[in-house]
């Protein structure tokens, strides 16, 4: 998935089975979590996932770096170069 917003959606924006990219995108203020990644997992760089459901991430994770992600909730991955995390509030 590339330079895509995801935006008010009810239910998770994104949910992957296997593996997937997510780069320069946008996702946020959907009903339930931005992201669901299992499996081999999501590799995201340069995207904003934030203000969804808390928490807004859930599953396996490889940061390329640059993410802004609001509540991280037990995802440690993003600590690469231009990783921010916040918080559920």
């Amino acid at each position: 998935v590339v330079n895509s917003t995801f935006d008010a959606n009810t239910g998770v924006a994104v949910e992957i089975s296997e593996s997937a990219t997510i780069a320069g995108c946008t996702i946020t203020r959907n009903g339930q979590r931005g992201v669901i990644a299992s499996g081999s997992g999501a590799t995201v760089g340069n995207t904003i996932i934030a203000s969804n459901s808390s928490p807004d991430v859930s599953g396996v994770f490889v940061s390329q770096g640059f993410n802004l992600v609001g509540d991280r909730g037990f995802v440690f991955a993003f600590g690469q170069m231009g990783d921010q995390t916040g918080s559920s509030g």
